[in-house]
């Protein structure tokens, strides 16, 4: 099923390229760290509910027994679970898992590339350039979902388009939204498409259309039934924490009907502009491919199925009120980038034979283009300076990488936009124009390698601070609290795994008692003050700076007597950009 010749010639390369990738992130993880770790406190989170999975505890989170729904990738959790089981360790089973899962993702990326071309190089171009992608191989060696979400909806486009039974790919789309929820958006995209585009012919249409709906709509119901049996809510805790005071219903409670165009209209189209910036689509490699692929008749469905994928997925984001896709490395919208670029192999390598050559009239487009290309790059050049930040990373780690980008990006975009203009040229001219297409690939392969040396610097800055802020700070609990000790605290990935203590989670994601607390504040979010007055916990861990105005309340609380405060520990993190602060700190909280 996922098994052709352009798939395997293509593999071997893409193996390599990514294994280099792999070796450069762990390479610089190790000069500042003593061995591999992960670079988030989510992947802790993970780690924290599968090992009480393993153990028998549920979906629960540290030394509370009581059931959550905190893991918003249920199956990534249940995956880890699986290796604690087996006696593997943490970081290992995090780690292996994510290498494996990325490993079948390439493999789904080179399937697809070929399935779109009927060419090896279609499927290294979009294999290798996943491969090559600094947020992949970040997502790799995470811990986290990044990997299992992408090979699902990568597996889920590619069943799609072979055509046999196209509620596979349906399912395997709607799978990945039990790694990550919005993936549901692309589950149904494809659900929709299978009225147009059933397997056998149109005589089968209805037939086929009712089986993708069942493939999209059983596990999203199971999803759904998931979240209401845990903890008696259809939605994860992480949506109740991050989302629900964007979502359409909150505002139209909030601003009533006076919303409906910002949501309808504006919040759509804005991310729409957000999405066009995460990709590289201002490569001409790409945007000239993505023009192709929409023009040719040979590849206009395979456009519409890939293009159109992602196009719903965007206005999907928006109607919702969703922010962009920038937060943490845009790791939760990686899946899409190896879409772009299989839409774009389409345009650049399917359709005509190697010995058909181009008409003249075929490259105006081209030439257009590039002039376009010209004028912004030499008449406006402050859009390509925010691109280059966009495209590395907004990161003191990697602001050397972002400064050296800002002054050769026009350069580096020139050199691939001039060399497709001459390949398209030459196509009209010379008897074999797909001889130069391997080379001019693998001058787009490079382009996408360009941040790699910036985000592995990153990730490990992300180990590094992770490692001694929120990890020394659980161990330190560990060792100095007493066992039966509550900890009140806002990041509970490595506390829950490392401290052995029960957590009051007041960010909501652990103890989803807070966002409901009956007490609320003037502008409608629960008041954490009141929560830790009337819960009394021994015990509160924070990032000076964060809950400031719970803070100051607490502060009148020990003015009035009512409460002895004294700081039993701190960690200093300067030049910190991971954990939100440079000075973590324990507070003992002695009630009256």
């Amino acid at each position: 099923m996922f098994r052709s010749r352009p798939t395997s010639q293509a593999f071997p390369v893409v193996f390599l390229l990514f294994g280099g990738a792999l070796a450069l992130l762990a390479w610089a993880c190790l000069q500042r760290n003593p061995s591999l770790s992960l670079p988030l406190d989510d992947g802790w989170i993970h780690l924290a509910f599968a090992r009480n999975l393993a153990e028998g505890k549920g979906f629960s989170l540290g030394a509370d027994p009581t059931p959550v729904s905190g893991s918003t990738a249920p199956l990534w959790t249940l995956l880890l679970s699986l290796l604690f089981r087996l006696g593997i360790p943490a970081v290992p089973a995090a780690l292996g898992l994510g290498i494996l899962a990325s490993l079948l993702a390439l493999w789904a990326a080179a399937g697809l590339g070929g399935r779109v071309t009927g060419r090896a190089t279609g499927a290294l171009w979009v294999a290798g350039g996943l491969a090559l992608a600094p947020r992949f191989a970040w997502g790799a060696l995470s811990g986290m979902e990044v990997p299992l979400f992408t090979w699902l909806v990568l597996s889920g486009f590619l069943l799609f388009l072979q055509g046999r039974r196209p509620w596979l790919g349906v399912l395997a789309a709607s799978l990945a939204g039990w790694a990550r929820p919005e993936c549901f958006a692309l589950g149904a995209w494809l659900a929709g498409l299978a009225l147009f585009v059933p397997a056998g012919g149109p005589g089968r249409r209805k037939g086929s259309f009712l089986t993708a709906a069942a493939a999209f709509l059983l596990p999203l119901a199971a999803w759904f039934a998931f979240h209401l049996l845990l903890w008696g809510r259809p939605l994860p805790t992480t949506f109740y924490v991050k989302a629900a005071s964007a979502s359409p219903l909150a505002a139209l409670a909030r601003e009533g009907w006076t919303a409906l165009p910002r949501i309808l209209f504006l919040q759509p189209l804005e991310e729409i502009v957000s999405f066009a910036g995460y990709f590289p689509g201002w490569n001409l490699f790409l945007t000239a491919g993505t023009a192709a692929a929409l023009l040719k008749g040979e590849t206009r469905r395979t456009a519409f199925v890939l293009g159109g994928g992602i196009l719903f997925f965007a206005l999907a984001r928006g109607f919702l009120g969703f922010s962009g896709p920038w937060l943490q490395h845009g790791r939760y919208f990686t899946f899409l980038y190896p879409l772009w670029l299989a839409l774009s192999a389409a345009g650049l390598f399917a359709g005509e034979s190697s010995s058909r050559r181009a008409s003249p009239a075929g490259w105006i487009p081209h030439l257009a283009a590039a002039a376009f290309l010209l004028y912004a790059l030499f008449l406006a050049p402050q859009p390509w300076k925010d691109l280059a930040r966009l495209f590395y990373l907004d990161d003191p780690s990697a602001r050397p990488g972002v400064e050296t980008a800002r002054r050769l990006l026009p350069w580096l975009l020139l050199l691939p936009a001039l060399l497709h203009i001459l390949h398209t040229s030459l196509t009209a001219f010379i008897p074999r124009p797909r001889a130069l297409l391997p080379g001019l690939a693998l001058l787009g392969l490079l382009w996408y390698a360009l941040a790699l040396p910036p985000m592995a610097r990153a990730y490990a800055r992300n180990v590094e601070d992770t490692r001694k802020g929120e990890i020394a700070m659980a161990e330190w609990i560990a060792r100095n609290t007493p066992p039966g000790a509550v900890i009140a605290c806002h990041d509970v990935g490595a506390l829950g795994y490392f401290a052995g203590r029960k957590l009051l989670d007041l960010a909501g994601i652990a103890t989803p008692e807070v966002l409901f607390w009956k007490k609320r504040r003037p502008g409608g979010g629960p008041d954490r003050l009141d929560f830790l007055r009337r819960k009394k916990p021994d015990y509160l861990c924070v990032m000076e700076g964060w809950f400031a105005a719970d803070l100051a309340g607490l502060a009148e609380d020990v003015r009035a007597g009512r409460l002895a405060l004294r700081p039993v520990h701190r960690i200093d993190l300067p030049g910190n950009v991971t954990l939100g602060g440079e000075h973590y700190v324990l507070l003992r909280l002695d009630w009256k």
